[in-house]
């Protein structure tokens, strides 16, 4: 699939709702070589900066770049993990739940399978980052999906298979999330 944006006049540009896939940004206008940047692996609630510089040159030369992985995004300084949905496949994860992929980020104590009771964990469920048992903003496509219930957490029934993408956030997140010790994002 293919987007296309023109620049504002300061030269900026947004392409904004993007799913979750790698992406190559191109630009181009006459008179310049084309600029290509490939490898670009767009995260759940991210934004990416890619400067593209454009050379004076004919239309037919092209310039591209090969984007570096897990490079720094210096416009946040969001602190945080993501487990792709390559890593999602090839876990074994009991009771084929998402939120348990939670565990292999640093910082998570808990929410083990012995206290998951089918739409969430009993005692609160994970401790992030020190955090309170159940201190977690949990999100589906940016939709909130807990709420506490006698002293448990519930989180609704995530089949894993539709689960592209779980991302931990432990710090410096935008005031958006409240005040949470850290925000699980699940993207479908």
């Amino acid at each position: 699939q293919e987007r296309q944006t023109i620049t504002n006049e300061q030269g900026y540009y947004v392409f904004p709702n993007l799913p979750v896939a790698p992406y190559t940004i191109s630009a181009e206008l006459a008179g310049f070589k084309k600029f290509v940047k490939t490898g670009i692996q767009l995260s759940a609630a991210t934004n990416i900066r890619v400067d593209a510089e454009l050379v004076v040159g004919s239309v037919s030369e092209t310039v591209e770049v090969q984007a570096t992985p897990n490079e720094v995004v210096a416009e946040t300084s969001v602190l945080g993990r993501t487990v792709t949905e390559r890593e999602i496949s090839e876990l074994v994860v009991s009771g084929r739940n998402p939120l348990l992929a939670v565990q292999f980020k640093a910082g998570v104590v808990g929410g083990s399978l012995s206290t998951y009771m089918g739409d969430g964990f009993g005692g609160g469920g994970f401790s992030i980052n020190g955090g309170r048992p159940g201190e977690y903003l949990t999100t589906v496509d940016g939709a909130t999906l807990n709420r506490n219930r006698q002293g448990a957490i519930i989180n609704g029934a995530q089949d894993l298979d539709t689960v592209a993408e779980v991302q931990v956030v432990t710090g410096n997140y935008s005031a958006e999330y409240g005040a949470s010790s850290s925000v699980v994002r699940l993207v479908t």
